[in-house]
């Protein structure tokens, strides 16, 4: 390992952590950054206790940093998780609520912050008694400030019914 590419970023750990209710000022204990290398570091850290990579995504970086003049959210759509001003709606690709729960689902986003492309998302789905049915990662490739993006599931990809659908932002960059 470089110390440079450290010192540069080039090397980079993926972040894990909740951002939503995180501020500059407090961190906390649940907020965790895991490094590639399987160590977990707190979530304020910027180097990787272990290795000593460089831990790139942080409050500031695309779809985690806040809008000073954010957009509210709409009414039916709640909060992306590792996200700030990105929300999601869940619905039935063919208009409305899921009917049966198999059927192709239809995310939409809305963003009330900065414009972002290439936004990677982690989406989750959860069965009636809470366990996890599938997991798959989609990408919005454009998702401007106030726009309105929407993602399909497909019915392939959607092994049993759905219950609860949880999407969280891996990773995002700034239009």
């Amino acid at each position: 390992m470089n110390w440079a590419d450290v010192l540069t970023g080039s090397l980079g750990c993926r972040f894990d952590a909740m951002e939503n209710d995180r501020t500059e000022n407090r961190h906390d204990s649940s907020d965790r950054l895991h490094c590639e290398c399987g160590r977990e570091n707190p979530g304020f850290a910027r180097f990787c206790q272990t290795c000593g990579k460089a831990l790139v995504a942080t409050m500031n970086s695309a779809g985690r940093a806040f809008h000073p003049a954010a957009l509210g959210p709409p009414v039916e759509m709640t909060a992306v998780e590792r996200a700030a001003h990105l929300f999601v709606a869940v619905e039935s690709a063919w208009g409305g609520g899921p009917l049966i729960g198999t059927e192709p689902l239809q995310l939409v986003l809305f963003n009330g912050g900065y414009a972002l492309r290439t936004a990677v998302l982690q989406i989750d789905a959860f069965d009636r008694a809470g366990q996890r049915v599938f997991g798959v990662e989609k990408v919005a490739v454009d998702i401007p400030r106030g726009g309105r993006v929407a993602i399909e599931v497909a019915s392939y990809e959607i092994p049993e019914p759905v219950q609860r659908v949880r999407v969280s932002l891996v990773s995002a960059e700034y239009a």
